[in-house]
């Protein structure tokens, strides 16, 4: 099989032509059930998982928007309609985005559609929060330096510098479980940055030191080194591991 990307059939020597036959494939002819100008915006590591989901569970041709609700459901894993409560939000943030899952701006714009009407949410960028990995991150380190700041913590941020006065403020959950142990695991890998304090952290749970070093030496040699084998180096930089056994279920 000859796979031609351009458009030029002439472009082919002339023994292929006389005996191929030619086939046609577009994003068109395989997503017949799903809304064409939804698909073209999916990126193409997601086709192959896309096309069979359409075989499987879509019986009809769908309109733009359940073709939305569909991609989401079955390739991301997200049901923005059962998204009502500030853990929801962020537990799906925090899963999607650790995943590298990062939504496409037609379906980012789509959950900020249908979660416009909580009042809880009105003050976040819902679409660039989904969209964009970067922001998302930003978003939470600032959140966690506030909320150490709230149990009198203070500090020198570490790995970035203080946010731009426009950056959205957000109220992150994170003693919720489910927040809490992807948050865990976003230090742990270096994608959070802890605050560098001085000083005993007794005004904070053990939980959160996850988010906090005394000795940044210590942490970089526990990011570096990965999860296994490094309890002794987490200890003596007041680090709890993270509960590598858990995992967070996307909203269903």
């Amino acid at each position: 099989m000859l796979h031609l990307r351009g458009t030029h059939i002439s472009d082919l020597p002339w023994d292929y032509l006389r005996q191929s036959r030619r086939v046609s494939l577009s994003l068109a002819n395989l997503f017949p059930r799903l809304s064409y100008p939804v698909v073209r915006q999916i990126g193409a590591e997601h086709h192959e998982a896309l096309f069979a989901a359409q075989a499987k569970h879509a019986s009809q041709a769908l309109g733009e928007s359940a073709t939305k609700e569909f991609v989401l459901n079955h390739i991301f894993k997200i049901s923005p309609h059962l998204i009502s409560r500030p853990e929801d939000l962020w537990r799906e943030l925090l899963r999607l985005h650790y995943r590298d899952a990062g939504l496409p701006p037609v379906l980012a714009d789509h959950v900020a559609h249908v979660l416009g009407d909580h009042a809880a949410f009105k003050e976040l960028p819902i679409s660039e929060l989904f969209a964009s990995k970067g922001t998302l991150l930003r978003v939470v380190q600032n959140a966690w330096y506030r909320y150490l700041s709230r149990l009198g913590l203070t500090g020198t941020r570490t790995g970035e510098p203080t946010p731009a006065d426009f950056f959205a403020q957000a109220d992150v959950p994170f003693e919720h479980p489910d927040v809490r142990v992807l948050v865990d695991l976003m230090f742990l890998e270096g994608l959070l940055h802890p605050l560098a304090v001085q000083g005993a952290a007794v005004s904070i749970p053990e939980w959160a030191k996850v988010g906090i070093v005394q000795d940044p030496l210590a942490l970089r040699n526990l990011v570096a080194g990965g999860h296994q084998g490094h309890s002794s180096v987490a200890a003596n930089a007041g680090i709890v591991l993270p509960r590598l056994g858990q995992l967070v279920p996307p909203i269903r």
